[in-house]
Formats: C-alpha cells, sequence, structure tokens
C-alpha cells in the first residue's frame, strides 16, 4: 500500500506555519485581488494531513503566479476524521491562513489543481468526500469545460505516484472536465535518475517516507512547473475563445460550457455558438514563431475556404522553413540560440555574431537568466546549435540546467561554450561533463613569461599570444593562420586517453596556471603544454563542442588589435584571432569536416543485382560513395584509408577499398569458406571529420548437395592410389592363375 503525505506523521515536524513559504496575509494566500483587477484564477485545491501536499501546494502556487494574468489561490478541502482521532493519528493543526473551500466556490475558478495523498492507489477520503458533495454541480454541468490536473502523495515508489492519478481521473469525466497532465514538458528533470524524485507524466509528487522525508528540491521545481503550465494552459483557453476575463464573481468560459440563463449543455453551447458573430482563434506555433489571424464567420462557407487556403500558406512555409533546418541533406547548424551574461556582449563580439549571420546562420539572443528560456517545445527542440557566453551565470533560466544542456549535446546539437576568469561552477560542470577540467582554483589565469603578448598595459603576462594549433585542415581549415591568437582567460586540461576531446590551441612550455595576483606558496597543478586554451570535442553521436577558456578571444577588441609575440620581432597588425575563430567555427557547426556515405552496394562478380545470399567462395564486389559537406554543397570524400570488413564474431575479410579519386570507393574478395550470418562493415574515424558506421547483414550458405564438383582435384591422388591397387590386384592374380594352369593334369590333377 502506497500511504502518502498523510499516513505518517512527520519526525521532522515541519512547519505548517512557515513564514518564509506563506504569504503574509488571508488576502495574499487566497488570492483575492481588487475590484476591477481581470486575473485568470487557478484553485489550487488540496488536502494535506502532514504537511507534504501543502508544501507542494505552496510551491505550485509559486508557479502559477509566475504567469501575468494568472494567479493561484490556495484551498483546502474539509476535514472528515473527528478531532480525538487526528489527535491520536499525531496530526498538527491545520493552517487557519488557507481557507476550507465550499462547493458554491467552485464556480468561480477558471481551472484548478486538485492535489491529495494517497490510499491504497486512490485519493485520500476526504478528497473524495468533496467530490462526493459536488452533485449539485454534475447534475446541471456547471465544471464542464473547466481544465484540471493532479498531484499526490505517496508513502513508498511503488505506492502509486501515477495510479492515484489513473483512479482520480472518473471524477473529472463525470464532471465534464479537461484533464491537464504535463507529460515530459520538464524536459530532462523527468529523466534523472541520480535521486529519488517523486512525480509523473500525470503530475507532480513527493514521496513521504515514513515521514521524516520532506519533498526534495527536483520535486518543488516539478510542482513549480506545472503551476505554470496550467496557467499556460488556462491562459491560452481563454484568448482562445476571445473571453477575457472580467470581475471575479464572472470569471467563466460560458462558451466553453454552453452557459446561458436557462440552462448548460450542448444546446446552450450550440445557441452561444450560433449568437456570437465573430470568434477569433490564434494559432501559435512554437509561442510567436508564427502568428495567424483567422476570422472565422459563422454564418457562410466562403470564410471556410478562407481558412483552409490560409491554412496551406502556413504549411507551405513551414516546410519551406524547416526545409533550411538541420537535415541530413544540410547538415549544418542554422537556427543557434545565443545566451548572454549581459546583452553588452552582442556588441563587444559582434564582428563574431556577424561572421555567422553573414554565412547564413539564425542567431536568437537571450539573456542566460530568462525565465522564458527553453531549447524544446513538445519533445521537439527548437535550436540546432547553443553558444554559451556567459561565463559568470550561477543558474540558468526557464527549464534549463547544466543536464539539460548536456541532454542538448547527446541529441546530437553542438555548442560552444566560453569561459574566463570569473567561470561559475555551472560553467565548470557543463566542461567537466563534456570532458573538459578548468583548474580547480577558480582565482587561477594562464601566465607566460616567454610566450606573452607585448603590451603597454599588459604587465602580468597574462595576455598570451597563442601559435600552438592542432595540426588539422579539417579543423582550421587549409590556409595557415599567421598571426597568433590572442588569449586571455583560464586554461584547461583533457584526459590524453580521452580520444573524443582534442586539443585545438595549446599553451606553451613556459606557461602555468596560477593566481596573478599572489606569490606561488606551491608548485601550479597546470604547467607547460598540459594547459590548453580552447578544445574541441567530436562525441560519438558527431555532436561537436568548443570549450575556450577566454570570452575575449572572441571579441572585437582582439579581432582588430595587432600583435607581437614576445622574443619575436614581427609585428602582425592584425591577431590570428578572426581566422582561427571563422575556422573553428565552421567546423564546430558542421560547415566542413561532415561526411556521409550513399549508394552501398554489393554483389557478385559479373552481376549486377545484389543477391539476397551468397554461397561460401563466391566472388564479390563491394562499394559505396563518400561526400563531405562545403558548407554550401556536397562535395567527394577522397582518402586512401577506408577499409571494409566482412565480418561474423570477427572480421574473415579485411581489405583497404580503392578510390577513383570522385568519392566512389569499391574492392573485391572472395566470400571465406565459412557459412554463418556475415556483415558487411564500414567503422571509419579520422581526426576532425564525423564518423562513419555502416552495417548490412548477408547470409553465406554452403554447397548444396548438387552443386559440388564431380571430380575433386585435392582427391586426384586418392583416386590414382585406389586405381593403381585395383590394376596391382589384377596383374598378381593373373601371374598366379597362369603359373598355376602349367602345373595341371586333366587325369591326375595338380602335380
Amino acid at each position: 500500500m502506497g500511504k502518502g503525505g498523510g499516513c505518517m506523521p512527520s519526525k521532522n515536524k515541519f512547519p505548517i506555519n512557515e513564514s518564509a513559504e506563506r504569504p503574509a496575509s488571508q488576502t495574499d494566500i487566497t488570492g483575492s485581488e481588487a475590484e476591477g483587477s481581470k486575473k485568470l484564477r487557478i484553485f489550487i485545491v488540496f488536502y494535506s494531513m502532514y504537511g507534504h501536499i501543502e508544501r507542494l501546494a505552496r510551491r505550485m502556487k509559486k508557479g502559477v503566479d509566475g504567469i501575468e494574468g494568472v494567479e493561484g489561490v490556495l484551498y483546502m478541502v474539509p476535514e472528515t476524521l473527528a478531532p480525538d482521532v487526528l489527535e491520536q493519528m499525531k496530526v498538527p493543526p491545520k493552517n487557519d491562513e488557507i481557507p476550507v473551500i465550499s462547493v458554491d466556490e467552485l464556480m468561480e475558478a477558471d481551472g484548478f489543481l486538485f492535489g491529495f495523498p494517497t490510499r491504497y492507489g486512490c485519493m485520500a477520503a476526504q478528497m473524495k468526500a468533496f467530490f462526493d458533495s459536488t452533485g449539485k454541480l454534475w447534475r446541471e454541468q456547471k465544471l464542464a469545460g473547466l481544465p484540471a490536473g493532479f498531484f499526490v502523495s505517496t508513502g513508498t515508489q511503488g505506492g502509486g505516484q501515477e495510479t492515484t492519478a489513473w483512479t482520480a481521473v472518473t471524477q473529472l469525466a463525470h464532471h465534464g472536465m479537461l484533464y491537464v497532465p504535463i507529460g515530459y514538458t520538464f524536459g530532462a528533470g523527468m529523466f534523472r535518475m541520480d535521486s529519488i524524485r517523486g512525480g509523473s507524466p500525470y503530475g507532480a509528487g513527493t514521496f513521504s517516507g515514513d515521514g521524516s522525508r520532506e519533498p526534495s528540491e527536483p520535486e518543488f521545481a516539478l510542482a513549480e512547473h506545472q503551476g505554470k503550465y496550467m496557467a499556460m494552459t488556462v491562459k491560452r483557453l481563454a484568448q482562445h475563445y476571445s473571453l477575457p476575463p472580467d470581475t471575479a464573481s464572472s470569471r467563466r468560459w460560458s462558451s466553453v460550457r454552453g452557459e446561458s440563463e436557462n440552462g448548460r449543455g450542448v444546446d446552450a453551447l450550440q445557441r452561444n455558438y450560433t449568437q456570437t458573430e465573430k470568434l477569433s482563434s490564434t494559432l501559435k506555433w512554437s509561442e510567436g514563431f508564427f502568428k495567424l489571424q483567422i476570422s472565422l464567420n459563422p454564418s457562410g462557407l466562403a470564410s471556410i475556404f478562407n481558412m483552409s487556403r490560409a491554412l496551406a500558406i502556413l504549411s507551405f512555409l513551414l516546410l519551406a522553413v524547416l526545409g533550411n533546418a538541420f537535415s541530413p541533406e544540410n547538415p549544418t547548424d542554422r537556427k543557434i540560440l545565443v545566451l548572454l551574461d549581459d546583452l553588452s556582449i552582442k556588441s563587444s563580439h559582434s564582428l563574431y555574431f556577424q561572421s555567422l549571420q553573414t554565412r547564413g546562420f539564425d542567431l536568437d539572443f537571450k539573456l542566460a537568466d530568462d525565465p522564458k528560456i527553453a531549447l524544446q517545445r513538445y519533445g521537439q527542440y527548437l535550436y540546432d546549435a547553443l553558444i554559451l557566453f556567459s561565463p559568470s551565470i550561477d543558474s540558468l533560466g526557464g527549464s534549463l540546467n547544466a543536464a539539460a544542456i548536456l541532454d542538448f549535446v547527446d541529441s546530437g546539437h553542438d555548442l560552444i561554450l566560453a569561459a574566463d576568469a570569473s567561470a561559475s561552477d555551472l560553467i565548470r560542470e557543463i566542461a567537466t561533463e563534456c570532458g573538459v577540467d578548468f583548474d580547480e582554483d577558480q582565482s587561477a589565469m594562464v601566465i607566460d613569461h616567454t610566450s606573452f603578448a607585448v603590451s603597454d598595459t599588459e604587465g602580468d603576462h597574462t595576455l598570451i599570444a597563442g601559435d600552438d594549433f592542432i595540426q588539422s585542415d579539417v579543423i582550421l581549415g587549409k590556409e595557415k593562420i599567421k598571426a597568433p591568437v590572442l588569449f586571455k582567460g583560464i586554461g584547461h586540461s583533457v584526459n590524453p586517453a580521452n580520444s573524443l576531446v582534442l586539443k585545438v590551441l595549446s599553451a606553451s612550455p613556459s606557461a602555468y596556471s596560477a593566481n596573478p595576483k599572489s606569490k606561488l606558496s606551491t608548485p601550479p597543478t597546470l604547467t607547460g603544454s598540459a594547459i590548453s586554451l580552447v578544445s574541441v570535442v567530436q562525441a560519438r553521436n558527431n555532436a561537436r563542442v568548443l570549450i575556450s577558456g577566454s570570452l575575449s578571444m572572441f571579441s572585437n577588441r582582439f579581432f582588430r588589435s595587432g600583435v607581437q609575440k614576445a622574443g619575436s620581432t614581427i609585428n602582425h597588425e592584425k591577431s590570428g584571432n578572426e581566422q582561427f575563430v571563422t575556422e573553428i567555427s565552421k567546423w564546430v557547426f558542421h560547415e566542413r569536416g561532415h561526411l556521409k556515405a550513399v549508394n552501398v552496394r554489393h554483389h557478385k562478380v559479373g552481376e549486377a543485382d545484389e543477391p539476397s545470399i551468397y554461397r561460401i567462395n563466391d566472388d564479390l564486389e563491394y562499394s559505396l560513395e563518400i561526400y563531405e559537406w562545403s558548407g554550401t554543397s556536397w562535395e567527394p570524400y577522397v582518402a586512401d584509408d577506408v577499409q571494409v570488413q566482412f565480418y561474423m564474431m570477427s572480421p574473415y575479410v579485411l581489405k583497404t577499398m580503392s578510390t577513383d579519386q570522385k568519392g566512389v570507393y569499391y574492392t573485391s574478395f572472395k566470400v571465406p569458406d565459412v557459412y554463418g550470418v556475415f556483415q558487411f562493415k564500414v567503422e571509419y574515424e579520422k581526426l576532425g571529420v564525423t564518423s562513419l558506421s555502416l552495417a548490412k547483414q548477408i547470409p553465406v550458405r554452403p554447397f548444396r548437395h548438387n552443386e559440388y564438383e564431380r571430380f575433386i582435384t585435392a582427391a586426384f591422388p586418392y583416386y590414382g592410389a585406389s586405381f593403381s591397387m585395383i590394376y596391382e590386384t589384377m596383374c598378381f592374380f593373373s601371374i598366379i592363375l597362369s603359373k598355376s594352369f602349367e602345373s595341371w593334369n586333366p587325369l591326375c590333377g595338380w602335380q
């Protein structure tokens, strides 16, 4: 049995009258408003015996209140147990500041969130008794059309986080109310497995355990999200039917529920629809990316055709936009979210952003703590890549956190992360998860007394002139970067055993990481070429990540600045920053080094059709075409190290394929004298380019009984031995018989 939110007394006795979580007055708690206010109201109606549900309800109200034009109102349902029983169960007194709701007050709500503990997989008896008292509203269907959701508390992990909501849906169904589950709209938080967390796609929840466990922060966050989600749903429904809320007493959706002076129901709904001269509906895609106003006049059919035509045009526009998005045929990222600490970065780093926009990228700039930030909507990602230029941010806005960003990368999307000396723990955590470790000393910077940039203002040698680049034309382009790159920031280390992380720009052997404002008391942990200034990661799913310890490296000031490396007489008029950042961005955003394989074929030598099965010792040919994306088109990829395996448990054949220098790779070989299920496998991994992993299964059979050769060549010695034995035997008997007949006498027999 799952017992929650009231089956066990709290050992910690967390206070019901907690001032930090409770508004100061009854007016604040119940959401009563000044006369003339036009806010939609969501009633958060709950029963809580020991306080678990109440704490979720308060956090849920915070989420509702966070949506403009909507407010949450807290209500309790009546207690059914006698006071002496409650005393024996050590139930703390109820909070007098939260009113007990009456059945008639339900009519004043625009939506509901019902919270209750579980009893054997069903709602608690107190909440069930309250629903049972709504018979009058049910007869007249006064609650029909109102959205409602649930949140629960259980005593054990198998105690009914989902079942309690299932069994409660019947209450809504009989009233004609709209059940609004949260689904997986909370994003990455719904998939975390690193801690015990209540809640499900049916609604928020918590585990009370033996009563000593309090709701955790992930559970509170999910409750707050459900409050926001329900508020947005109620607000959209009100906007959809063009019925802005009026006063508190008339805040109802008569057109949805079919309300009229004489009654409610389907007939009333039809009457209200007929009386409505014009119904304006707003079709929104991704919260305002597209907005189509459709005016529907019920008196004629012409408007229906106009609406159909408008929808067809919208569909065409959507297809046109989606056609330019990231796809296997156009792998370049197009829609990029840029998160900034300060909007001034947009101007101080404008040259870099303009170079991206010139190449056709659509940049969406937002502050990193914007509460409306979302990477995905309804399970679909809104962006192809993310640029995180907010090194000092401690907490991202909206539903965004470190886990959500890592899930974004795990889904095959790309990331550019720039840090500096003020890098927060959040930025460091993301970098660590990507295989890069910034210096643990948060005051440390990269210092180099021999490879610094000569400057009149930088006297602590933290302005580095780096020129130790990775040797890869794929990552940095074919044109050599002649001028050093200016770098001022923090260093990081990479695990040399991790082949997925590559150092693109390394520090010189004389560099070290330390606090430039203090003397060294102990040897620095990061020294020499082990310090990476800029690193990249190419994940196994071909997602790409760039991590830099310097945000200034992308700035206009460093782009335009001249540079002279200490010990060098060459004074470059312009640093290599712009070329370096541009070229590496092309790689990160798949403008270069992205491969695809097409037209994979295999067949017997001399034939053109692909067989369904091979026979042992067959001669076959295998070929494929490989192309590389150049940023605008697919170009033939030329290499001499592409191999194919004929594989069953282990490679029976491993051959390097030949190429015609036009992207076509081919080879031929004999099927092994082993039958079974084989695979053609191409596993291609090379520095800087996306990996190719191709596999195609094909069975191999032995000879049938009538396919063997009449005379096996290898058996000729045995054939010769058999015939020679026969010949020798005949000769032997011939000699014996000839000698015997010579000594034969017909009268006397043998002599």
